[in-house]
């Protein structure tokens, strides 16, 4: 599971990277960002800064160093990647834009949140299968083209659940539906030595 999730993780990089076009960011302009985003985190919302990303974080700081490392070295390599195809990437003019969240109950009330600012449902959002049920939300991170933003939650702190167990049916010395007959199973070879 955590391999699928690192590669999901790099394709929503790469997509982030590929959508960014090569407008310059101001400096007043990344401040009033780093506005909106303590805004739309929430409480206890901080801000850090890599070379190539601005990273609005509550989570914890371990995850949120590593996530930093992955994404600088994804930002890396798809340069690294692209020169190899004998393109000439340029520099991006501004910052690409991640929210690392611990939990999964504020990564969906940051998708709400944002929701309201904007008035359009987030990306992770679905609509519910049935009228008068509530909106059913998945996900655990996603890329939102609206918002050109990486929302992900810390999966590590999702406690797995156990998969439920069928119950073993007694059959009571009664024959069984995968094998009509009493008779016991012989696993001896009949062929002739």
């Amino acid at each position: 599971m955590r391999n699928s999730f690192k590669q999901v993780t790099i394709l929503m990089l790469w997509a982030v990277l590929v959508a960014t076009g090569f407008a310059a960011f101001a400096e007043d302009v990344n401040e009033a960002l780093k506005v909106t985003l303590r805004k739309q985190v929430g409480d206890g919302c901080q801000i850090r800064e890599t070379p190539h990303w601005l990273i609005a974080h509550n989570a914890d700081p371990q995850w949120v160093d590593s996530a930093a490392k992955m994404l600088e070295r994804t930002h890396d390599l798809f340069f690294e990647q692209f020169q190899k195809a004998g393109f000439d990437p340029q520099p991006l003019g501004q910052k690409l834009v991640c929210v690392l969240l611990g939990k999964q109950d504020e990564f969906v009330q940051y998708l709400e949140r944002v929701r309201d600012l904007d008035g359009q449902s987030p990306p992770a959002e679905q609509a519910a299968s049935k009228p008068g049920k509530a909106k059913r939300r998945a996900g655990l991170g996603s890329y939102s083209e609206r918002t050109n933003r990486i929302q992900m939650c810390d999966i590590r702190a999702i406690v797995p659940q156990r998969p439920r167990r069928a119950p073993v049916p007694s059959w009571s010395g009664k024959t069984s539906p995968a094998f009509p007959t009493k008779r016991p199973i012989s696993c001896r070879s009949t062929r002739a030595s």
